[in-house]
């Protein structure tokens, strides 16, 4: 599986391969069976006469239920003969976060202009990241693994507020300081801003992250979204992202999608 920062990670495509890759595993195996709801509705599904153990046949839908019934209890990681370091790399609880992050994420993405993109945090998405971080840091003792949890729930959304992960993203290597210099103050001024009908409300950029003095712009921002208005008012509204620097003006009407899935955020706060 490749590491959550590379762009394949969240790839809907990518990932519903790997799933029928690990299905197509389990399926040869089923020594998982009596350990979780997930792996009886996979070989059920399997074994209709339409299907007959062909996982490329396999609804999308079916694919989805397997993914829905995973409760992360990690019983069958402990079972799996085939889990890391075999050759067959199988993650049976990290691949179902995994693909229920990239279908949360790819309602929550938000493209504006030519090189911001928005990810709106959940508890999902955050819970995601620091499971991927103490993985990836192969985090053992309590009182560690508690300090990148601090971190991780500062990216939660308050009562009342959206936040989110503001990435400038920039296609060529070479473009790279260029694009960032001519950025510079974005985080600034009320340039990045919410619409949800008539209101106007400002970004609220994390400090640090930038300094226009010495004419420094990261290219990572995590910001914070007031909404004055309730959720059902917020799935009402026309609802928009806009970008109003000298360099770089923009706006995006968020889909009926993603609107829904912020708005839960908003009841759930």
């Amino acid at each position: 599986m490749p590491s959550i920062d590379a762009p394949e990670f969240f790839d809907l495509t990518r990932v519903d391969a790997e799933l029928r890759r690990v299905y197509d595993i389990r399926a040869g195996c089923r020594r998982c069976l009596p350990l979780c709801p997930s792996f009886k509705v996979l070989f059920d599904r399997l074994d209709v006469e339409a299907v007959d153990g062909d996982v490329e046949k396999l609804p999308a839908t079916d694919v989805k239920d397997v993914v829905d019934l995973c409760y992360q209890c990690k019983r069958c990681f402990n079972h799996c003969p085939y889990t890391p370091p075999h050759r067959w790399v199988v993650d049976f609880p990290r691949l179902m976060l995994r693909a229920r992050a990239a279908e949360a994420k790819q309602r929550r993405r938000v493209s504006l202009g030519r090189h911001l993109s928005f990810v709106f945090e959940n508890r999902l998405t955050v819970r995601f990241r620091i499971q991927e971080m103490i993985r990836a840091e192969r985090l053992v003792d309590d009182a560690r693994i508690a300090d990148e949890i601090d971190v991780y729930n500062a990216l939660l959304p308050g009562a009342g507020e959206l936040s989110a992960t503001l990435m400038i993203e920039i296609g060529e290597a070479g473009e790279i300081q260029s694009v960032l210099d001519k950025l510079l103050g974005l985080d600034t001024r009320g340039y990045v801003r919410l619409e949800v009908g008539p209101h106007r409300i400002p970004a609220v950029f994390e400090a640090g992250r930038s300094d226009e003095e010495r004419g420094k712009l990261s290219a990572v921002h995590f910001v914070r979204l007031a909404v004055p208005v309730d959720a059902e008012a917020f799935r009402r509204a026309e609802v928009a992202l806009a970008v109003d620097h000298p360099n770089e003006r923009a706006r995006t009407v968020l889909s009926p999608e993603t609107k829904t899935a912020l708005a839960a955020d908003l009841e759930s706060a």
